[in-house]
């Protein structure tokens, strides 16, 4: 029996500098590190960013980790982002407090409005 998870990271660029990332499968000590990777590209090239964890089944401690730190640095780059998800991604933020620091949405659409929004209104901040 195999026990290596796997993540699945689809890059979807938009309109305006808009890249939306999709993940799917476990967020985890094992994936984190390609997830960071792409992540840390995106931020250089993106002009707003929105990490869609809808089909996120696991979401884990590297990954809160990792939102810690893209948050950070979007915040230097003031750079638009947003993540949504489902209750694997929504609880373990609840339990941390992070959901309240964390540009969270209920939805892929609002949070592509919301970062949309941000960057038309120049130096706007997304929460």
């Amino acid at each position: 029996m195999d026990d290596v998870r796997t993540i699945d990271i689809r890059v979807e660029p938009g309109r305006a500098g808009l890249v939306v990332t999709h993940v799917a499968g476990e967020v985890d000590i094992i994936a984190v590190p390609a997830l960071r990777d792409c992540v840390d590209e995106q931020l250089w090239v993106a002009r707003s960013l929105v990490l869609d964890l809808t089909e996120t089944s696991f979401f884990g401690a590297a990954g809160l980790s990792l939102l810690v730190r893209l948050s950070t640095a979007a915040g230097r780059r003031a750079l638009p982002w947003a993540l949504t998800g489902r209750q694997p991604v929504l609880r373990p933020l609840s339990v941390t407090g992070l959901d309240r620091s964390l540009p969270v949405y209920p939805d892929l659409g609002e949070a592509i409005a919301a970062v949309s929004e941000a960057g038309i209104a120049a130096g706007a901040r997304v929460h």
